[in-house]
């Protein structure tokens, strides 16, 4: 989505779901149509808000947002939408190292998901992961499906460490 106008209908469509959701205006692709933009979105039960400046990170690859349940505590959320074919390529190193601080100083429990456009394997070689006291989690199903590839797993979440592993239920 490109423009403002766009996200206020999505945003809309989502509350009348039953949804709460945050927005990050996407960009000008190669072919002229719209690429990137990210979205975070939570149930209507779930408070979810813009988190202090501090923590604050909107672009059309990266959003961070914060969650706090009835009677539980905040959580910082992030998502990511990585440059496709780079694996970690600077600009990627860049946008994980961008989320991965928001991540580190919010002092909270955090869940980051995306489309990493990788393997989980890739990511677990690298230093993030450990550097954040964090754990892959990714489902043992494929996630992207290329019409000129084998499928493969690019969507996936980090979470602390020792935190319990989300179920693939929805709710």
């Amino acid at each position: 989505m490109l423009t403002q106008e766009a996200l206020d209908r999505a945003s809309g469509w989502c509350y009348r779901q039953g949804w709460r959701s945050l927005w990050s205006l996407g960009c000008q692709g190669p072919g002229g149509g719209p690429s990137a933009g990210v979205g975070i979105l939570s149930r209507s039960w779930m408070g979810l808000h813009e988190p202090p400046s501090d923590l604050a990170l909107s672009g059309p690859r990266a959003l961070t947002a914060v969650a706090h349940p009835p009677g539980g505590q905040h959580y910082l959320l992030g998502t990511v939408y990585l440059h496709d074919c780079e694996g970690l390529s600077e600009r990627n190193l860049d946008l994980l190292g961008a989320v991965g601080s928001k991540l580190d100083i919010s002092g909270m429990p955090f869940i980051l998901g995306g489309d990493f456009n990788f393997e989980p394997s890739v990511l677990l070689a690298s230093e993030f992961p450990q550097n954040l006291k964090a754990q892959v989690v990714s489902t043992s199903e494929c996630t992207c499906y290329p019409s000129n590839s084998a499928p493969k797993k690019f969507d996936f979440l980090w979470s602390p460490r020792g935190s319990p592993k989300p179920s693939a239920q929805s709710g």
